[in-house]
């Protein structure tokens, strides 16, 4: 009996150094002390660790739950056509605009980009790349659910996009013809947006994986986010630089310590190339946010140098643009971030900020439609200002794109899946008709 109770307390003793060992061995390199392991053994720690959320990624990929939100669809006195709903009365505003949607089908597990045409609401082209055809160019082999995200018109109906893996990560840019046939593929951790300067060159957010090119920096595994140049005619990249070290190199390195030092430290999302020169900024330039900072500055690549630089009042911002020859646009999320998961809206809503470099103050003309119509998506998101004042708005997690002025909606467009379900959109992109009728000149 009391060999029974030794041998019942040596395995429990055993099991609690054990458990107690490996508890220790994460926080150690999760901490970003981990140095007695070395680099190798810290990720395979790290990886084992994590794999019951790895599991649990999986199961929600499996009931693809990313992709489907709660309808929270407002009943207009209105029109429904296609998934938009809109006024008549309201026609007349968007003429000469059209939107070009992605979102993902889960019947055929396939990825879909429709234009559509404002003028008469109708779908004027459709882009199809089921996720077999994707899995081929993965390297990871994510097998199902990949989603295309803030895709690019060409010429000839061509597009380019980024292709962004189960586990959430982009993996790829991919050019693609008219009738979905793939141009070019390149591997490139890219993410958000992707913008095209004056010469048709390609801007990318990213990060280089694995490399640290400031030696403060602890975690020599952080994923240093960077910005790329890319040739579309080829899939080439042109240029790169690391944020971090243009950060350093213009003496803005105490943002780095704003803040619990965190493994995603900047979070670059958007990079907007100037088309024109201004007062304010030269064409070529380009307007950089950091959403972890809450950070946008102008950076000039021609000399390395950062024009102008603010922090806030807007929090955790995705998506910024030029506005006439003074001003830029940000999109609010507005949030506190407790973790990857959880989020809080400081005010309920988010916001657009309009900030005039002329006069160094910031405004939010839209504050009402936003709070009016409880517009809230905690991650993502984006905004363009259209003609008559009239705002773009794209509310990526409920899976709503609305255009509206100050105060009113007036069109909604979701993609239905049932009575109780839509689909969640992956970054669409206003597109002119001045716009598609000067895509001749790419070539």
């Amino acid at each position: 009996m009391y060999r029974k109770i030794l041998k019942s307390f040596i395995i429990l003793y055993l099991f609690f150094l054990t458990a107690l060992f490996s508890a220790w061995s994460v926080f150690h390199v999760y901490d970003g002390e981990g140095v007695r392991f070395g680099e190798n053994i810290s990720q395979k720690i790290l990886s084992f660790a994590s794999i019951p959320s790895t599991i649990n990624k999986f199961i929600k990929k499996v009931f693809n739950e990313s992709f489907f939100v709660d309808d929270r669809t407002f009943v207009y006195d209105s029109i429904t056509r296609s998934g938009f709903t809109f006024s008549k009365s309201y026609l007349d505003e968007f003429k000469g605009i059209n939107i070009l949607i992605p979102t993902y089908n889960h019947i055929d597990r396939s990825s879909v980009i429709r234009l559509f045409d404002l003028d008469n609401i109708s779908l004027k082209h459709e882009w199809v790349i089921r996720d077999k055809k994707m899995n081929e160019i993965d390297k990871y082999k994510g097998n199902n659910f990949y989603r295309l995200s803030h895709p690019i018109l060409l010429d000839n109906n061509s597009i380019i996009t980024q292709i962004i893996s189960p586990d959430n990560n982009s993996i790829s840019l991919l050019k693609i013809d008219s009738n979905s046939n793939i141009i070019w593929s390149l591997s490139l951790l890219v993410n958000h947006s992707m913008e095209l300067d004056k010469n048709n060159n390609l801007w990318v957010c990213g990060n280089f994986s694995n490399k640290t090119a400031l030696s403060f920096i602890p975690d020599t595994n952080l994923p240093e986010d960077a910005i790329w140049k890319i040739d579309i005619k080829t899939g080439k990249i042109i240029y790169e630089k690391s944020i971090a070290e243009i950060l350093y190199q213009n003496g803005y390195d105490y943002l780095f310590s704003i803040g619990k030092y965190e493994y995603d430290l900047f979070h670059l999302n958007d990079v907007q190339p100037a088309l024109n020169t201004t007062k304010y900024w030269k064409e070529g330039d380009l307007l950089v946010s950091l959403r972890n900072k809450n950070t946008i500055f102008l950076y000039r690549p021609s000399t390395n140098k950062i024009i102008w630089l603010k922090i806030g009042p807007w929090s955790n911002q995705h998506d910024c643009d030029f506005v006439d020859s003074s001003k830029i646009l940000v999109f609010g999320n507005d949030i506190i971030r407790h973790n990857k998961e959880k989020h809080s809206l400081i005010r309920g809503t988010n916001n657009a900020y309009v900030f005039d470099l002329q006069t160094g103050l910031v405004s939010r003309p839209y504050t009402s439609l936003f709070s009016n119509n409880k517009i809230k998506t905690t991650i993502e998101g984006r905004c363009d200002l259209l003609p008559k004042g009239n705002l773009f708005v794209e509310e990526t997690i409920n899976g709503r794109l609305l255009i509206g002025d100050t105060n009113n909606i007036k069109l909604v467009y979701v993609d239905r899946i049932n009575k109780k379900a839509i689909r969640r959109f992956f970054w669409s992109r206003i597109v002119t008709d001045d716009e598609i009728n000067n895509l001749n000149k790419i070539k």
